[in-house]
């Protein structure tokens, strides 16, 4: 860190990864005296990859993952009517 990518056709340089205010990992790009907030997703990376893109991309697995198991559980408490499980531990309604 720092690294150059490209946003929007504008080239940044990545300054460092911080907490966004809604919990989101963000990274801070910064462009001449400009400086802004990024969710790191979001971020397109450059070719080659910098030092440490392999968190990013762990990063992206966890929450595709995560957003997964809230679908799931959504999908399964619609089918019960947001009833409770009949089921004494269920590991869809045990999910925060």
């Amino acid at each position: 860190m720092p690294f150059e990518t490209t946003v929007l056709g504008v080239p940044v340089t990545v300054n460092r990864v911080d907490l966004g205010i809604d919990g989101q990992i963000v990274a801070v790009c910064s462009y001449g005296r400009n400086r802004q907030q990024l969710p790191i997703l979001d971020l397109p990376l450059p070719a080659p990859s910098p030092a440490g893109a392999e968190w990013i991309e762990a990063y992206r697995m966890w929450r595709l993952a995560d957003s997964g198991r809230s679908a799931l559980r959504a999908s399964h408490l619609g089918r019960l009517g947001q009833r409770p499980c009949p089921f004494a531990i269920c590991e869809l309604c045990l999910m925060a």
